[in-house]
């Protein structure tokens, strides 16, 4: 009997606790998402094209979007906008648009879009979904020539004026070009500046030292920072090895490092380090200042590397 009670009584008391346990788990993390538009769904060549790309992740998280200008080929990136971030409780969405142009004719896609979502040291790549667009010609298929010709100008009536007075003009306006030009030429040349003399310091010596330079920020403008170290980074490269890196992406930069130096580690560094200077600069991503002293340093490693290859010496 008194066992039956206590059984009893333990039933009770695991039935009162089990809602007030269970009350007190703690939500499910929400899932991130990305939603993507592009507007207008039919356009002309050169019309501007209006890319929204929306994020759904949890209110801890940063997202990262892509802001280099090879990541959207074949459409040609002419502006982008700040994102912006509404917060609840504990999900947030952050969107950021992009203005987009094509000059070629024909059904085009935008594909392989990422978004890094960096939450404390961890760092999830979230896949755009592909958004498509039909780009039409200017003139309309059924066109004809004699619709594109432009209206034929008034019937001149009478004598008008006399046929000579244009080469005229044109001889005079010809010859007074001519003496500016000749006026400006002897004043350059009376003012020439002294012969441009190279500096004898070695690239990397100057690399190292406008990175030295370079560390004491505090604070400051980060994108600038990040304008000058990939300035450097970018000159470096050009002095040292014959690379275009100015006028290379980051792919191309770390590709053309990789074939110039024969070693894909110093290639990769640097291809990551100007990748992240963009995002600091075009995408507004604002780093800790932990994360810039280990730009810095990455930057430090890459003259390092590239300047032991051919044993040459690190100063």
């Amino acid at each position: 009997m008194l066992a039956r009670a206590a059984l009893l009584a333990a039933t009770l008391f695991v039935t009162a606790a089990w809602p007030r346990a269970a009350s007190h788990a703690e939500p499910p993390a929400p899932e991130s998402s990305v939603d993507v538009s592009l507007e207008p769904a039919v356009a002309t060549v050169g019309d501007r094209l209006t890319l929204t790309i929306s994020v759904r992740h949890p209110a801890d998280a940063t997202p990262v979007f892509p802001a280099g200008s090879d990541d959207f080929a074949p459409f040609t990136l002419v502006s982008a906008t700040a994102p912006e971030t509404r917060v609840d409780a504990v999900q947030a969405r952050t969107t950021a648009a992009f203005e987009l142009a094509l000059f070629t004719t024909g059904t085009f896609e935008l594909r392989d879009l990422t978004v890094e979502l960096r939450r404390g040291g961890d760092i999830e790549t979230l896949r755009v979904p592909a958004a498509g667009v039909r780009i039409e010609p200017v003139a309309p298929p059924w066109a004809t020539l004699e619709d594109l010709r432009p209206p034929a100008g008034p019937v001149a009536f009478g004598h008008g004026q006399p046929g000579w007075w244009q080469p005229a003009l044109a001889f005079l306006t010809l010859s007074g070009l001519g003496f500016v030009v000749f006026f400006l030429m002897r004043r350059a040349l009376a003012i020439r500046p002294p012969p441009f003399e190279s500096s004898p310091e070695p690239p990397q010596r100057s690399a190292l030292r406008r990175l030295d330079a370079l560390r004491s920020f505090r604070d400051g403008d980060v994108a600038a920072v990040y304008g000058t170290l990939a300035a450097i980074v970018r000159q470096y490269l050009e002095q040292r090895f014959g690379v275009p890196a100015t006028a290379l992406t980051p792919s191309e930069t770390g590709r053309a490092l990789a074939d110039a130096v024969g070693d894909p580690w110093p290639a990769r560094l640097a291809e990551h380090l100007l990748r992240q200077c963009d995002t600091v600069r075009f995408a507004r991503y604002r780093p800790a200042p932990a994360r810039v002293q280990q730009d810095l340093a990455a930057a430090y490693e890459i003259v390092a590397l590239t300047a032991a290859r051919d044993g040459g010496a690190t100063p």
